[in-house]
């Protein structure tokens, strides 16, 4: 086993020192505060966030985060989530993952999850494994939003006349809910192209909606997904997933928040209603 004894390098007085020990599986950090050993594994939801505010030398950031369970607890009451020795539960099954340190993290600054909380209800009734695994990531990294119901928001490319681009039978009108059996979508996620609605970013749709812009050219719309819709996201297709429903909500009037904030609280605290589009007008006037 090999130890690192570290100080951070900041000019502030007292460094924190602290020691991080090489495992066989994983790496664990010990730190003495207020004359009590502390000793955090690396796969404990808090340890990047320690590692940090060590480095800062802030210690009352290191002391929040040495008691994640109890200034987590208050924010997840009354959620299926549970919060135990800095381990992460889920109904009672040990969680991992990004979407799992982002609403810890969340709760820690106060900020409500309350949308990752609902999105994580939703991902777990997805019975493809793959897409528990990668959907959050992948709409973390891709720009796509979710609302405080947990339902995602992404974009897509129709023609002029409201219908889709490949066989111009399914009509994408505001208010429509595409839906066909889940069986039918491609759920291989070897392949890039396959059967499903694909729903992407604003880079994927823009490269793909021909003569956007112009006369008569193709519309962009904004659609509301459930996770558990979701039966693909492509390895090799970093910009776009496959769905098996969405919802048309509004056709395209500027980029959405991004997945992590407050921005869907911010312009209407009451958003709960299925079709939203004076909601999103609203958000629309109101985005820089």
């Amino acid at each position: 086993m090999k130890e690192n004894i570290m100080q951070n390098d900041t000019k502030q007085s007292t460094p924190m020192a602290y020691i991080v020990r090489k495992g066989e599986n994983v790496d664990s950090l010990t730190i003495c505060l207020d004359g009590k050993p502390y000793t955090v594994s690396e796969d404990r939801v808090n340890f990047k966030m320690l590692i940090k505010s060590i480095q800062a030398n802030d210690k009352e950031a290191v002391k929040k985060f040495l008691t994640v369970t109890s200034s987590a607890e208050t924010v997840l009451r009354n959620s299926n989530i549970e919060v135990k020795n800095s381990r992460v539960f889920y109904k009672g099954k040990e969680q991992h993952g990004t979407v799992v340190n982002r609403i810890i993290e969340q709760s820690l600054k106060a900020m409500s999850p309350i949308n990752l909380i609902n999105f994580l209800d939703r991902l777990n009734e997805n019975e493809n494994k793959v897409v528990k695994e990668y959907l959050y990531s992948f709409l973390e990294h891709k720009d796509i939003a979710i609302d405080n119901d947990g339902y995602c928001w992404g974009y897509k490319a129709i023609t002029n006349d409201w219908k889709d681009k490949w066989t111009r039978e399914w009509n994408y009108s505001l208010g429509e809910k595409p839906t066909m059996p889940r069986s039918q979508a491609d759920s291989n996620p070897d392949n890039t192209c396959g059967a499903g609605f694909n729903i992407g970013n604003m880079d994927f749709v823009r490269g793909y909606a021909y003569r956007y812009g112009q006369d008569g050219g193709d519309r962009i719309v904004i659609v509301r997904f459930n996770p558990k819709d979701v039966c693909c996201v492509p390895y090799q297709a970093t910009m776009k997933l496959r769905c098996c429903s969405f919802e048309v909500m509004q056709e395209f009037k500027g980029q959405l928040p991004p997945v992590i904030t407050n921005s869907f609280d911010a312009y209407k605290e009451d958003f709960q209603q299925p079709l939203a589009y004076s909601y999103l007008d609203e958000v629309w006037e109101n985005w820089d």
